[in-house]
């Protein structure tokens, strides 16, 4: 029990900070003139922010450093011998009976709650400095790596490489070849009806350099009333204020931009698609922050995307997408 804490609290708060890091939509074609194409590399961070005010634009690498000096996660050693010492202390009869058996067993539960108040503590450091992430995108390929772990995609040859950085290990998975358009998650058979009282209203701002580039600013502003939940907003009424820099580059995550109407914002800024562009479908956005609070006060969350290190990729970077060669296979459970 005590080993699987860890892993869940790690499988929940990833899967719900990547959930939060999408959306598509659009505005007008990408440019042809742009970065080397889709060959390009950058650093990302997600972060999901309760009860917050948006962080300002322009602070990647203030978060980056502020995710490197976060200190590792409690050791469940301790925690591990604390059950292992309770189930030893519970199958001794002579103990139980004796009556030092529950004096034993409360000495156990402290050591159990206090791992727990150093999981909750270094869980909500976690959650407020968000999970960083490096991905390299080329001809077609993609690879993206996250704390320990990395993944390669191969959609032409069918093939996934699951690397475990720590281990220096890895396993491979086969599928059917694709052309490598990147699949999107929708809302649209969700059962939630839409009606806007405000807006969307979209407000261009002055273009700033983020992330060293000249990107083009958008805000966008609505108030909806959802009748039921609709990815990350529960029914009501919500106010959404999103911020937005996008620059005149492609997006290797976008190779087909499809804009979505601006009548479906509340889809896009409460659930989850391509993580792309809101405003500009097909080019790559530096920094998104989405402030989402229910009128009732109950609900509000600001998620937060921004990429630093943008960087164009050539032949010489084809080797990250390969199997390290000290790396070994592992064994087929």
């Amino acid at each position: 029990m005590a080993r699987l804490v860890e892993k869940r609290f790690f499988y929940a708060c990833g899967a719900a900070l990547l959930l939060c890091a999408a959306a598509t939509s659009g505005a007008r074609a990408p440019a042809q003139s742009l970065l080397h194409g889709a060959d390009v590399a950058y650093d990302e961070i997600v972060r999901l922010l309760p009860d917050a005010t948006p962080p300002p634009v322009g602070s990647f690498v203030e978060d980056a450093a502020r995710i490197a000096a976060l200190p590792p996660m409690p050791s469940t050693k301790g925690v591990n011998s604390a059950f292992d010492a309770m189930n030893a202390i519970g199958s001794n009869p002579l103990l139980m009976m004796s009556g030092m058996g529950q004096f034993m067993m409360m000495a156990q539960m402290g050591a159990i709650n206090a791992y727990q108040q150093q999981m909750k503590s270094a869980g909500a450091a976690y959650q407020k400095a968000g999970v960083l992430k490096h991905v390299w995108f080329y001809r077609g390929w993609s690879r993206a790596d996250t704390g320990s772990y990395a993944v390669i995609v191969k959609p032409q040859q069918g093939l996934q490489v699951f690397l475990n950085l720590a281990n220096h290990s890895y396993r491979e998975s086969q599928t059917p070849p694709t052309s490598g358009d990147v699949a999107t998650y929708s809302l649209d058979d969700n059962p939630a009806s839409v009606e806007y009282s405000a807006g969307p209203t979209i407000t261009e701002l002055a273009p700033l350099r983020v992330a060293g580039r000249r990107a083009s600013g958008y805000r966008t502003d609505a108030s909806f009333t959802l009748s039921a939940t609709l990815g990350f907003c529960p029914p009501g009424r919500h106010e959404v204020h999103e911020v937005e820099y996008v620059a005149d580059m492609r997006d290797p995550q976008s190779p087909k931009p499809a804009p979505v109407a601006v009548d479906q914002f509340a889809q896009a800024a409460c659930g989850a698609a391509a993580p792309g562009s809101h405003r500009e479908a097909g080019r790559l956005m530096l920094f998104r922050s989405t402030d989402i609070s229910a009128v009732s006060g109950a609900h509000n969350y600001v998620v937060v995307l921004e990429r630093g290190n943008v960087r164009a990729l050539g032949a010489t970077d084809a080797s990250v997408f390969s199997i390290p060669p000290n790396f070994t296979k592992e064994q087929s459970p």
